[in-house]
């Protein structure tokens, strides 16, 4: 288990439910635990609350952009995009994110995130869209998760060592708690 700076988070309540959910993923872990039998059904519940905590980090982020608040870390040509579209759905934060490279990475993680959105709205058992396998002990596999686990990470790191709110509004959202190992090394 590690932790990550909340210094990114604008709207209290948005933050209050992504340390929620964060709760939440801590129980399903322990679940789980050593028991392999108890793991293999996890993924499902475990990936759609990591991707919807990705979502709400996304829009979060991009209705900071769209406030008064300032965002100096971002070009201008940036900002002025980011504020004249509007963006409500994950499929559009994704699209929205990918253009304008707001983590500074590879086409590859914009198409990951992608991916794992379709994935979260593969939450319907009757699969009427065809998306993944029809088996969904390996449509939401423990690899799929894990993916889950390295965007979502890769994110709020990414966010809050490039993105924090002025010093003066931090503190107000307690500071995240993630419940698996450290991937990502975002220190100086």
């Amino acid at each position: 288990m590690f932790s990550v700076s909340s210094c990114f988070i604008a709207d209290f309540k948005i933050g209050d439910n992504i340390n929620y959910n964060l709760k939440t993923l801590r129980v399903l872990y322990e679940i789980g635990g050593e028991n392999a039998e108890r793991r293999k059904h996890l993924p499902k519940p475990i990936t759609i609350t990591l991707v919807s905590i990705v979502e709400a980090m996304l829009y979060d982020f991009i209705r900071r952009v769209q406030s008064r608040e300032s965002v100096p870390t971002l070009p201008k040509a940036t900002l002025q995009a980011l504020k004249a579209k509007v963006y409500s759905k994950l499929t559009n934060l994704v699209a929205g994110a990918k253009t304008h490279d707001l983590f500074q990475a590879d086409a590859e993680f914009y198409d990951q995130i992608e991916e794992l959105r379709q994935l979260r709205n593969r939450v319907h058992i009757q699969n009427e869209r065809n998306h993944f396998e029809r088996d969904e002990s390996r449509a939401f596999s423990a690899a799929r998760q894990y993916r889950a686990e390295e965007v979502l990470e890769y994110i709020a790191k990414f966010l809050a060592a490039n993105h924090p709110r002025k010093a003066s509004l931090h503190g107000y959202v307690r500071d995240l708690q993630f419940p698996w190992e450290e991937r990502w090394d975002f220190g100086p």
